[in-house]
């Protein structure tokens, strides 16, 4: 279960660590426009946290009912996923793990807006991969930020 809880939050935040800025600066910066790069920027943020045990930017940016469903159906709370990483604290072994994992799995973010939702898909960049989609995350525009409300994983064949 541990693994597949890697994979959810490898996917969850899936765009990469941003250089030289914290989470926050980067949401506060990048993240407070309606558009898919701004999108992804948020979600580059939230993985950042991830990485770095960023508890204090998690309680910013999940929203209140966000839940996470890994690949096996396993649910996760908001309460639970930023307990989980005030506890962890920073973790190089997990940066690595992120890295690991997508070197193994190349993939690129898909991005579609309806007013203030957004949709950010997580596509294989190989068309004939059994995994055709790795995660799914659902973004509210909220107080001019992203923030997201739902992530779901998966490794169901195409």
């Amino acid at each position: 279960m541990t693994k597949i809880m890697i994979i959810g939050i490898l996917m969850c935040g899936g765009a990469g660590a941003i250089a030289a800025e914290t989470p926050i600066e980067v949401a506060n910066s990048r993240a407070d426009a309606r558009t898919p790069e701004a999108v992804k920027a948020a979600d580059a943020a939230w993985l950042e946290a991830e990485i770095n045990g960023d508890y204090k930017f998690l309680d910013w940016f999940l929203l209140d009912g966000y839940q996470s469903i890994d690949a096996a159906g396993s649910i996760f709370s908001r309460a639970a996923l930023i307990e989980n990483r005030r506890r962890r604290g920073r973790s190089d072994e997990f940066a690595k793990q992120v890295r690991e994992w997508r070197e193994q799995h190349p993939n690129h973010a898909e991005v579609k807006i309806y007013r203030d939702t957004a949709v950010l898909t997580w596509v294989a960049d190989d068309r004939s991969s059994k995994t055709p989609i790795y995660s799914c995350d659902i973004f509210i525009y909220q107080n001019r930020h992203w923030h997201a409300i739902y992530s779901q994983h998966s490794t169901a064949a195409g």
